[in-house]
């Protein structure tokens, strides 16, 4: 039976079904002296016969020996719990006005059956039982071993396929959803969530006074993943806040870095109420107290915030600061309405060259004066952090801008309402994040599974060989380039090249280029590559990778 769709009960009552043989065997053949003695029988009347009973009716008396004075038992197939005259939706019911039942009543010191009825108008099947939730429920037992699975498992045919190979039940994924729902719901007041969080990573709080006296204002946590993830790639990191993730109005902040595969990966969440400087400046100490040493840190990404700015400045004066070109652009364009200003405005920040850059904030200031005061008065004097010809030498490993970031707030907020509590919309990113990082180890385990094929020359094979899918096509797109590259000048330690009127310059006991790509990417350059097919002493980029 398949689990994709929920199970229907069709109204069968040309299909009959007399039990009458079997609840002689195992009921009416037999004397019960207690009531343990009838439910171990019922028991196992119910799982050879595929059918299940419930109490219809009933009377209790103080005996430990002999608990009701008598029961009905009905069909569950023929109990119809939704109680006449109530208006509800029309929903697919398991109940088909089954009549079989029998009553059991207590007489003298044995339970005797008063009447029975062992006709049933549906199939007694195992199919047909998987319409009861009884039949699929899970011991207690059963449940305790699977609650890990539970806990970090997202996929629910996962978890059906591990309870039929192992307990031999069929569960459907709204038992999933149910199951999943009673494992968290020990976890859903703040302090619950907040031991949780504290369980799986470091969380950091800051209380205030303002808006109201001893108010939680600012929150900081990371997983354990996390901290381990930074550690691999610490050196570009991307920050970003998002709005309208919870009814308590707290800004989402999401530091990221890039890993080899070319993706963003959340590596510290934030929440705060406002924006301003000292609230970013208090997230990015956490961040150095959380990940114990951020000086390999070389960038931060970022848009166009002043707070974001004067925070990283403060606390990482050693990194450089890279603004993102599209919310560099998109300031830019407000000023104007010329679409020829605005196309010349984006080549000004996209450029390479400054000789580039000059001609073309020239060709600006004869067009639209108002926008080159504009610039002169607020962006000039700190170009490095937004022209890319001024930032050459400046890591961002080919991305200048925070759309890594943007793309993981659009992703979260697939799994956020805005009617959420703060703790559990904290709740909802730690699950989305344990979410996506299977995902992506997965992903990963794949493409080294795999064999790719690339349309390069063999001699490039052992090198490609050594880098993930996504860096082995910028590698030969390089590889592709080196036609533009001649020598100019060859030593034993340096070697010179001419490209486009520039000169680049190949150290060869660092392993090092002045090229743009190089500096910026740090995977090897066309002058590299070059370098390593021209020299068979050279074997600096194999240590590199």
């Amino acid at each position: 039976m398949s689990t994709n769709r929920p199970l229907q009960v069709v109204n069968s009552s040309d299909r009959s079904t007399d039990l009458s043989g079997i609840f002689a065997e195992y009921i009416l053949g037999k004397r019960f002296f207690s009531w343990d003695e009838f439910e171990k029988s019922l028991a196992e009347f119910q799982k050879l016969s595929y059918t299940h009973y419930v109490h219809n009716c009933s009377k209790t008396i103080p005996d430990a020996r002999f608990k009701y004075a008598y029961v009905g038992f009905k069909c569950t197939f023929g109990v119809n719990r939704t109680r006449p005259g109530l208006k509800l939706k029309n929903k697919s019911s398991k109940c088909c006005n089954c009549s079989s039942s029998f009553r059991v009543v207590l007489h003298y010191s044995e339970y005797i059956i008063a009447s029975h009825n062992m006709v049933h108008n549906h199939p007694c099947s195992r199919v047909y039982m998987q319409n009861d939730p009884w039949y699929r429920r899970l011991t207690v037992e059963e449940k305790e071993n699977i609650e890990p699975l539970l806990q970090q498992s997202h996929s629910s045919d996962e978890i059906i396929m591990h309870v039929k190979e192992k307990y031999n039940k069929d569960i459907t994924r709204i038992d999933v959803k149910n199951m999943k729902a009673a494992v968290n719901k020990g976890i859903s007041s703040r302090r619950d969530i907040f031991e949780f969080l504290k369980s799986r990573g470091k969380l950091m709080e800051y209380y205030s006074d303002e808006p109201i006296r001893n108010s939680l204002t600012r929150i900081c946590f990371a997983t354990y993943e996390q901290m381990e993830l930074y550690k691999q790639f610490p050196e570009v990191v991307g920050i970003d806040s998002t709005y309208n993730t919870n009814k308590g109005k707290y800004s989402l902040f999401q530091l990221l870095v890039t890993d080899n595969f070319g993706r963003g990966r959340p590596v510290l969440f934030a929440w705060t109420r406002k924006e301003f400087k000292r609230d970013v400046v208090w997230i990015l100490d956490c961040f150095r107290q959380i990940m114990e040493d951020t000086s390999k840190t070389e960038s931060f990404i970022m848009d166009c915030a002043q707070a974001e700015i004067a925070a990283v400045k403060l606390t990482h004066r050693q990194a450089h600061i890279v603004l993102c070109s599209f919310h560099v652009c998109r300031a830019f364009c407000r000023k104007t309405r010329n679409p020829i200003v605005k196309n010349y405005l984006c080549r000004l920040v996209q450029c390479k060259r400054r000789s580039e850059f000059n001609f073309y904030f020239r060709v600006i200031s004869r067009l639209d004066a108002n926008v080159s005061q504009y610039l002169q008065r607020r962006w000039m004097h700190r170009r490095e952090l937004w022209a890319a010809c001024f930032r050459d030498n400046v890591l961002t490993f080919g991305n200048d801008t925070n759309n890594r970031v943007e793309s993981s707030h659009k992703q979260m907020k697939r799994f956020l309402q805005r009617s959420d509590s703060l703790h559990k919309s904290m709740l909802k990113v730690y699950k989305w994040h344990k979410r996506s990082f299977s995902i992506i180890q997965q992903e990963a385990n794949i493409a080294q599974s795999r064999c790719f094929t690339y349309p390069c020359s063999q001699s490039l094979i052992p090198i490609i060989r050594l880098l993930t899918p996504y860096a082995a096509r910028k590698v030969i797109r390089e590889y592709q380039l080196r036609r533009w590259a001649t020598v100019e000048f060859e030593s034993f330690d340096y070697v010179f090249f001419k490209e486009n009127g520039n000169t680049v310059q190949v150290d060869l006991s660092a392993c090092t280029c002045t090229c743009f790509t190089f500096q910026t990417c740090r995977y090897p350059c066309r002058h590299l590559l070059l370098v390593h097919f021209r020299k068979p002493y050279f074997t600096g980029i194999f240590a590199f990778l």
